[in-house]
């Protein structure tokens, strides 16, 4: 590929330069950069003495920066993909956002962007970030507003020297806990400020920022296995976030309807929603990718990205990111593959890599899905015939035996199917790296289809399926797993006939639909996370005391528990089996695991004494004679545990247990003004743990804060 500044004055459109000062924020242009002989890490001790080398050289001529900075890569230019168009997928609009094969309009476009910083603010934070949004929306639409007049998007780079661009992106990043936690250079978020944006933007400018090797750990996976997890240095997350905001506007609509992982306005229900729709589905096939966030091909990728962008400075800002490789038990790594699991940027970067394979999986469903599946069977036809003469020759003559025979042939008739299976019908949806096709069909039909998958991945991507986990279900004997949900399509011995009206209002006999998707919470996997996390003492569910939440107050303790509550609730709203969630997970394990919480916390004899003393609901003391008011805190039981077949699709979705560890999220305006002294230049954000694990020893600028 062409990487390197050497190739910078390539890529840049005169026309559009003319708008850099419009584009970005007056207070961040410094003229007149040089990178000779000066520490490009905006993040050392030494960055201030650098800020003073860089503005008083000339750096005019970008070809004056060391090769050395850029990654040294392989300039052999990837294979594209055969069959690619350079077109737009369509023209999204506001009730259409995957649109319908023609050309993208730029305001069409645009109003799309720009849709995502329109948010109603009811405060002075909320205001500020409003206008920080607005901000950048106006900033990507007029640098996004030639996609109308060119399929490849250009000097997209420049975006990233905007000031407003990094205070939004700190702001979407702030509060999430991984941002006290150091990477490769022991750096967190603590302590940015405006200043050290401003060196962002330096290093930016004379095209020397390096992104440092993220620190690899590992965390468990449930088959008891490890999964390498890269954590970034914060001060590198905040550039990969403003890459983010980019390339999102960019890609979002061009995603297909059949991606719901990472995506805005999209979720794990807005997926199974649509799976919900798969009536009379018989096979399943539960796509897993071998290993897919550490063997993603960075040339495919970057053949992917260069189909919409034209930007070498962006491009190599790109090969820095994915070439920075991994510092694991203080060794140095180099990454020739993949992109970290842990990174800002990396599930939109998947989103856009798997995109191929749902462009592919319609493609087939076109191609093969015929427009009959089905048609009435004939036995049901005859078996219904034979049944009315009975019932007419029962009418002249009411003998038992005619009753006897209507009995038998109903009974034969249940047994027979409403409609033979004359095609093959086939269904898909992603979330980040999971999928599942739904067949209708026979299997050798599904295994076909298994197959064309396996080789697409493999010939195009680069990508392996992992055959001990892509498996093919029948949904009518068995449940496949999809987004912590088992699915099934269960089929009866016999089917009853019921009365039902036509669309003319005439009665008729009609058999139950047995056709519609099932979905049931996974008890026992639950169960199962529950009893890891210590609320559980067994497989079996015996409730037990979660020892690390004695120490907090009655308060803290009950809204913790209704966070699991809540959490556990709100995802498994639409399952068939939701009376088992509320009366197993809810009301037997959790409710008598937080009785036994109290119980050695307040050194009670028993869960009864806990109930006699706090009530059904558990509530603190000082809350029973204000139980009518909105702040009262109690124990969350469900009135009643029937099934709302409720799709949360407006939800934003956490794993249930992440609350027992604990974090806090801060809600000060950015870089206002200090909240100690009141002055407004030069401030410092400051992240500070919750109070409980901080203990009571506390002093300094902590204290006060």
């Amino acid at each position: 590929m062409d990487e390197g500044p050497e190739h910078g004055d390539e890529a840049v459109n005169s026309d559009s330069w003319n708008h850099e000062e419009v584009l970005l924020d007056n207070t961040s242009m410094v003229q007149n950069l040089s990178s000779s002989g000066a520490e490009l890490n905006p993040f050392s001790p030494n960055a201030e003495a650098n800020d003073k080398e860089l503005e008083s050289t000339d750096q005019s001529d970008p070809k004056t920066i060391s090769e050395k900075e850029l990654p040294q890569v392989d300039r052999t230019e990837p294979k594209e993909s055969e069959n690619v168009e350079e077109s737009n997928a369509g023209s999204p609009k506001s009730s259409n956002r995957q649109g319908d094969g023609g050309t993208v309009q730029g305001n069409e476009r645009m109003q799309l962007i720009t849709k995502g910083f329109q948010q109603i603010s009811t405060n002075s934070y909320q205001a500020e970030t409003q206008d920080i949004k607005v901000q950048v929306g106006r900033i990507l639409e007029l640098a996004l507003g030639n996609i109308r007049l060119e399929p490849k998007i250009r000097d997209i780079y420049k975006l990233m020297m905007s000031r407003d661009l990094y205070i939004l992106a700190y702001r979407n990043i702030k509060s999430k806990p991984g941002n006290m936690t150091p990477g490769s250079d022991q750096i967190t978020l603590d302590g940015i400020s405006l200043k050290i944006i401003d060196r962002i933007i330096l290093t930016m400018k004379n095209q020397s920022f390096q992104f440092k090797p993220v620190r690899r750990e590992y965390i468990p996976k449930a088959n008891g296995k490890m999964r390498p997890l890269g954590i970034p240095s914060p001060m590198d997350k905040l550039v990969q976030e403003a890459m983010r905001i980019i390339l999102e506007a960019i890609y979002e609509p061009k995603f297909l309807d059949t991606s719901h992982g990472f995506r805005p306005g999209r979720s794990c229900h807005t997926a199974l929603k649509e799976i919900s729709k798969w009536n009379g589905t018989t096979w399943a096939i539960e796509g897993d990718i071998k290993g897919y966030f550490d063997n993603v091909d960075h040339y495919v990728l970057e053949g992917l990205l260069k189909k919409y962008i034209d930007d070498v400075r962006f491009m190599n800002l790109y090969w820095k990111l994915v070439k920075a490789g991994y510092v694991e038990n203080h060794n140095y790594h180099a990454s020739n593959l993949g992109v970290p699991q842990g990174g800002i940027l990396s599930p939109l970067l998947s989103n856009i890599y798997l995109h191929e394979l749902d462009l592919y999986m319609k493609s087939l469903i076109e191609e093969l899905t015929d427009k009959e599946i089905s048609k009435v069977n004939p036995k049901m036809s005859w078996y219904s015939t034979l049944i009315k003469r009975k019932e007419k020759e029962y009418k002249d003559n009411p003998d038992k035996r005619i009753l006897k025979e209507i009995a038998q042939l109903r009974e034969k008739r249940n047994i027979q199917p409403s409609r033979l299976k004359t095609g093959n019908s086939i269904r898909y949806c992603r979330y980040a790296d999971d999928w599942i096709v739904g067949i209708i069909g026979n299997k050798e039909f599904a295994k076909d289809m298994k197959e064309r998958i396996s080789k697409f991945l493999k010939e195009t991507l680069k990508l392996e399926l992992s055959e001990e986990k892509t498996v093919i279900t029948n949904l009518h004997d068995e449940r496949a797993m999809f987004l912590g949900t088992e699915i099934s399509t269960p089929k009866p011995a016999q089917s009853k006939m019921v009365s039902k009206k036509d669309r003319s209002g005439k009665k008729i006999k009609s058999k139950v639909n047995h056709v519609r998707v099932f979905f049931h919470a996974p008890i026992k996997r639950i169960i199962d996370k529950l009893h890891k996390e210590g609320f559980v003492q067994d497989s079996h569910g015996t409730p037990t005391a979660l020892k690390k939440w004695i120490f907090y107050d009655h308060r803290t303790i009950i809204m913790n528990y209704n966070s699991v509550v809540k959490g556990y609730l709100n995802y498994y709203s639409f399952v068939d089996n939701y009376y088992s969630v509320v009366n197993s997970i809810v009301k037997h394990i959790l409710l008598h695991s937080c009785a036994l919480t109290l119980t050695r916390k307040f050194n009670l004899h028993s869960r009864a004494t806990v109930f006699g003393k706090f009530g059904t609901n558990l509530a603190p003391k000082d809350d029973l004679s204000t139980l009518k008011t909105k702040n009262k805190v109690e124990f969350f039981l469900p009135p009643n545990g029937n099934k709302t077949g409720e799709f949360k699709i407006n939800t934003k979705f956490w794993d249930p247990l992440n609350v027992v560890r604990w974090n806090i999220e801060t809600q000060k305006a950015m870089f206002n003004s200090c909240l100690i002294c009141g002055e407004t230049g030069d401030i410092h954000m400051h992240h500070v743990k919750h109070i409980i694990k901080q203990g009571e020893n506390l002093s300094g600028f902590t204290k006060i804060m």
